[in-house]
Parts: C-alpha cells; structure tokens; sequence
C-alpha cells in the first residue's frame, strides 16, 4: 500500500471528529511540510489540500480559525527554548 494511501484519513472519522482534533490531525499530518517543495507555497498547500482529505474537511468547519488560534496560543514559546 502506497504512503498517500496510508496517510488519507477515512472521510467517515474526519467528519466525526471535533474541529480542535482536526486541527491537531492537520498540524501532525507527516507531509504537511512538504508544499516547501513546490515552485511556489500556494502550489505546494493545493497539492497538500488534494492528497490530505483532513485539510479539505477543515476548510468545511466554521470554527476552524478559532480552533486554530487555541491551539497556538496553547504552546508555550519559553519551553521550545529551553529543549
């Protein structure tokens, strides 16, 4: 079985899950780096959104920013430093 194949979540738990887990599914998604690749970020984010359906479901959720903004605001800058 392919990586792509492996790493394409089941559409039935992404629509179940609650957008602050989506969120955190997003963020952790293995390839997620890999649009730096691209000629361009904006190339390389549409190749991300067509191969992760997680992506596609977020776009769907009308709480996706603000779930977004809990979850960095919940990092603690001054521990990154100090690991």
């Amino acid at each position: 079985m392919s990586k792509k194949r492996v790493l394409l979540a089941v559409a039935i738990i992404l629509s179940l899950a609650l957008t602050a887990g989506l969120v955190e599914t997003c963020i952790n998604y293995p390839m997620y780096g890999d649009y730096i690749a691209f000629d361009s970020y904006y190339a390389g984010i549409e190749m991300t959104e067509r191969n992760f359906n997680g992506l596609q479901e977020l776009y769907r959720r009308k709480d996706a920013a603000k779930e977004f903004v809990r979850f960095y605001q919940s990092i603690d800058v001054a521990a990154l430093h100090t690991s």
